[in-house]
Formats: structure tokens, sequence, C-alpha cells
């Protein structure tokens, strides 16, 4: 991502940099398929937290464990059912589902660099 959204701080420069994740995946440009879905946007940005900015955080910088993400999961579906919401319909929910690739990607290389170190 060209743009630098680290220049604004906290929880509004991290909805900004989602609405731009947004804009490019509706422009073809980031094929991921989890911010719209039959041509309408399932994730509202203003809805997002300081929770989700957080992991996002972790997924950028490379530092999330698998414990970090199932820990951010678990407390994002069990808030959904706590308020009797299908969590996968939520803002939240699609970030989940968003996050959770990116995370796989780090993790997965994490794992693979602690494997060849052994060898």
């Amino acid at each position: 991502m060209e743009k630098n959204f680290e220049k604004k701080n906290g929880l509004a420069g991290f909805i900004d940099e989602v609405k731009e994740l947004q804009r490019q995946e509706m422009a073809g440009e980031l094929p991921t398929g989890y911010f719209f879905a039959h041509g309408k946007a399932e994730l509202n940005p203003e809805e997002l937290t300081e929770a989700d900015m957080d992991i996002w955080a972790k997924v950028k910088d490379g530092s999330v464990t698998i414990e970090d993400f199932q820990a951010y999961k678990d407390t994002v579906f069990a808030e959904g059912m706590a308020a009797e919401i299908d969590p996968e319909k939520t803002s939240r929910g699609s970030f989940v589902r968003f996050i959770g690739n990116k995370a796989n990607a780090v993790i997965n290389a994490d794992l693979m660099r602690k494997v060849e170190e052994r060898q």
C-alpha cells in the first residue's frame, strides 16, 4: 500500500486505511472479496474498534501469533453473540475474515522460518 496512513494517529488513521483498502478492492486492485459482496459494502470502517486496529498493527509489523489472532477472533465473535447478532454479518466479522488471511500468511512464514532454523 503506497499511502502512508501511519502519519495519522490512532483510530482515525486506521479507519482511513481500511477505507482505502475498500476502495482498492472495489477498483479490482485488491482481490479479497471481504469488504464487498454482491455489489455492496459488508464492512463499515466506522464500526471498527481499537482492538481491530491493534491486531492489524501486529499483522502489518509481522508480530502476530496464532494465539493473538485466536484471542481477537474469539472476542469479536463472543461480543456479537452476547449482543444476539450473528458476528459473521457484522463489520467486525468481515474484518476478522480479512485479517485472518493476512495473519495466516504471517504466522505460516514464521513457522517456516523456525523449521528452517532447526535444520
